[in-house]
């Protein structure tokens, strides 16, 4: 006699904490194998207070043990990104549409593949922003970056393109960079000694294709078009 038993699995689930500059603290219960996901302003569910206070601190992250990819969006309010360093096995990280003035935690994610950024920066912090060094010697693995980043006036006019390529250093494994929309017009010797890093460029459609002097100075670089 053969006996056939079933089994179901449950996934453990535990909870990350969101702390908000009104003092208040949120919950929100994940599953523990999970290796996507997407995070947004709608998931959590208190996306209402979102409008009107800033999220200071979240806790709870380190125990994404099978995380694998995470893509966080349309978050206008998050202070504080180190949350991401107790991520340490993530491939994948997708930023999108999102406030962050500090990208610095990016040098402890160690296993990245891929960064993909579109990113607002207040102006009062753009200059900050463009000037500091983001030290990638530990991501063996980078395949690939994409980066956008637009800066938001202090007078709440419109959105100003950030115009620069990021001040990444110790790029590892000479992955593709992705820089168009960031309508580049021109670069000095130091942002090309940085593109020196990459095995491709890809500028399309920023203004400086358009340029045949700015483009004699790219000469010796992959520089994709299109």
């Amino acid at each position: 006699m053969i006996l056939f038993c079933s089994f179901q699995l449950y996934s453990e689930q535990f909870t990350v904490k969101f702390y908000l500059s009104n003092n208040e603290v949120y919950a929100h219960d994940f599953d523990s194998d999970i290796r996507l996901l997407n995070l947004s302003d709608t998931l959590l569910g208190f996306d209402d207070v979102l409008e009107d206070y800033y999220i200071t601190k979240i806790e709870g992250f380190e125990q994404f043990r099978n995380l694998r990819i995470l893509e966080i969006r349309d978050f206008m309010n998050i202070l504080d990104f180190s949350f991401l360093d107790d991520l340490p096995n993530l491939t994948e990280l997708y930023i999108d549409s999102s406030l962050v003035e500090d990208i610095s935690f990016l040098s402890n994610l160690e296993n990245l593949e891929i960064i993909d950024l579109f990113i607002y920066v207040r102006e009062e912090n753009a200059q900050k922003f463009f000037q500091t060094e983001i030290d990638l010697s530990q991501l063996l693995f980078l395949a690939r970056i994409n980066f956008k980043a637009m800066i938001l006036p202090e007078d709440g006019e419109s959105d100003i393109p950030f115009d620069s390529i990021p001040n990444f250093i110790n790029v590892q494994n000479q992955p593709q960079i992705h820089l168009g929309h960031n309508e580049i017009s021109t670069l000095d010797e130091n942002q090309i000694d940085l593109l020196r890093q990459y095995s491709q460029i890809f500028l399309y459609p920023n203004p400086i294709l358009n340029n045949d002097e700015e483009m004699e100075k790219l000469k010796g670089l992959m520089i994709v078009v299109r």
